[in-house]
């Protein structure tokens, strides 16, 4: 059954074209009985962080993805391969992030505002790739719930993980990994993914601590 648009608002038919059901992954806008079976589901919470190879968009490219499920351990994570690398850089990891991006309602990251969300949406420009579109999907950083609640040498997320939770699970980042993970070698980035893996794990568990503390407002992604 499609949706009843004439009755809907424009944002409402937004969300539903940019929104999948969980049986059969197709939007809501043509299964809209998924959409009436579904739509009393709590909201979908992904923790977002990006490895990259440079911090400007215009001069580096994405080398690994992860947004780990809310309450789960499911990990949605993607790499670049070594073909990747010598062809079209990100192109191919972007269009599977935008796949497993539309699954979740909202993300969580740290930093993510000012560099993580820009820097793929800056990607998907230069790639041509969608990115959702406004008010499709929103987005929430952590750092700034750091900054009203902490007052420390650094607020960080590896020295947040010591003070909030008593350790980082952070490793290092060592230069060379990223630098030969650009180049597509699979040691480099199997260590670069497990770092990001590390992160979001993280950024979960520190979450979780701040969570009396803030209030999840509805800002776009």
């Amino acid at each position: 059954m499609p949706a009843p648009v004439h009755t809907l608002k424009k944002k409402e038919i937004v969300w539903l074209a940019n929104h999948t059901c969980n049986k059969h992954h197709v939007d809501y806008l043509s299964h809209y009985n998924c959409y009436l079976r579904e739509q009393q589901s709590p909201e979908k919470v992904g923790y977002l962080d990006i490895e990259c190879t440079n911090l400007n968009a215009d001069f580096g490219f994405i080398l690994c993805y992860c947004i780990k499920e809310s309450g789960s351990d499911k990990i949605h994570e993607g790499c670049i391969t070594k073909e990747d690398a010598q062809k079209d850089l990100d192109k191919v990891l972007l269009r599977k992030l935008m796949k497993d991006l539309k699954y979740f309602d909202r993300t969580i990251g740290f930093y993510s505002s000012r560099f993580d969300i820009p820097f793929i949406k800056t990607r998907c420009f230069m790639q041509g790739v969608d990115f959702p579109p406004f008010g499709s999907r929103f987005h929430k950083d952590l750092y700034f719930a750091a900054r009203r609640n902490i007052k420390a040498s650094s607020r960080g997320l590896e020295n947040l993980g010591r003070i909030m939770l008593g350790k980082s699970s952070k490793t290092r980042i060592e230069n060379k990994h990223w630098i030969h993970a650009s180049q597509g070698q699979k040691k480099s980035l199997d260590y670069v993914l497990d770092h990001c893996r590390k992160d979001v794990l993280d950024t979960e568990r520190i979450h979780r601590k701040f969570e009396p503390f803030m209030v999840m407002t509805d800002v776009s992604i």
